[in-house]
């Protein structure tokens, strides 16, 4: 009767990620629509001049803001057949394959690097991006959790190289290698779409202090994205995404802040998106702006938590998602997947 009980709550839970799923994503097409008409009023009205000086400052402003935050970056490349910030060209352009597996398997998937891998310790194992907060990190009422979950799950550092001059672990590959895996539902295969639209890579530097963590996004120009939107290479190119070279770009820290802040229990991950003070009300750009911060929440945060150690040993943590798994309290992801590079 129990195991009856359990298997009945287990599926209604799963109908309600089903609708939940929907409900976002038409609720971010809804968003989308609406952003290209905004994009639409900006071009009409740089077809009638250019910029306002007061929008001119305004974005000057916010970059001068968050100038060390800007300046948080990986070494550039020494060779052409390297992105800055990694990984190499040939490696961005090959193709994927989807693995499935399960969390007893996260070790062998996603490489959970230890001592060996030259990474600082706080990068070692491998961790639960707790986005739904269920764990029991985004429950205690002193964590303030606030996030609109997404289709990824578990993280590595395993594709990361420690520039100790610039501080800075780099690259994090989220759209191929090991370092990235998603629910396997609808949600996680929109994640992983997105992200492999853009070519989504993440550069890890420490600021001054050594316990947050700068967390910068190079993309493809052309496809470029923030967050669940689309902006496109004429977007990117307005608001001053910083080239990269080999195509891509820098979205800027002054747009959307990610951060990670080292805690006790892990990382808090934080994004802070661009708070838009100084513009005109009547300007398309600051209503853009607004609209990009309204729609995504102006302050997320939620618990990174490792789940995996620096010695390969299962933390507590472990153990609480096997737990939540089998009640149905998180999407459907048994197996999970992970893009892996062709031929790794």
């Amino acid at each position: 009767a129990a195991s009856a009980l359990l298997q009945t709550r287990v599926k209604s839970q799963q109908q309600q990620w089903q609708q939940r799923r929907q409900q976002q994503q038409l609720h971010l097409q809804q968003n989308q629509q609406h952003l290209q008409k905004l994009v639409a009023q900006i071009k009409r009205s740089l077809h009638r001049g250019t910029m306002s000086d007061s929008e001119r400052a305004m974005l000057e402003s916010l970059r001068k803001a968050s100038s060390n935050k800007e300046s948080a970056l990986p070494n550039k490349p020494t060779s052409d057949a390297m992105l800055w910030g990694g990984p190499s060209v040939a490696y961005s352009e090959e193709g994927y394959i989807l693995k499935n597996f399960s969390l007893e398997e996260v070790t062998d998937m996603m490489g959970c690097p230890g001592p060996e891998s030259g990474l600082p310790e706080d990068f070692q194992g491998c961790w639960w991006m707790d986005q739904f907060g269920v764990s029991s990190v985004a429950k205690d009422p002193n964590y303030p959790y606030a996030m609109v979950g997404l289709g990824e799950t578990l993280m590595s550092f395993a594709s990361g190289v420690w520039e100790a001059d610039s501080k800075c672990v780099t690259p994090v590959t989220l759209y191929h290698g090991r370092d990235w895996a998603f629910y396997n539902d609808g949600g996680g295969m929109d994640t992983f779409r997105a992200h492999n639209s853009t070519h989504n890579t993440l550069s890890c530097c420490y600021l001054d202090d050594n316990v947050t963590v700068q967390l910068r996004t190079k993309q493809l120009k052309s496809t470029a994205a923030l967050g669940p939107y689309s902006l496109g290479a004429w977007l990117a190119e307005l608001l001053n995404f910083t080239d990269a070279g080999h195509g891509y770009v820098w979205e800027p820290a002054w747009l959307m802040d990610m951060t990670m802040v080292k805690k006790a229990w892990g990382w808090d991950r934080v994004t802070k998106m661009v708070s838009v003070t100084g513009g005109p009300d009547d300007s398309p750009l600051v209503k853009l702006l607004t609209f990009l911060a309204e729609s995504l929440l102006p302050v997320s945060h939620y618990p990174t938590l490792q789940i995996i150690d620096a010695q390969g040993q299962k933390t507590k943590y472990y153990y609480e998602i096997e737990a939540l798994l089998k009640t149905g309290s998180l999407p459907p992801s048994a197996p999970y997947f992970i893009p892996h590079a062709d031929g790794r």
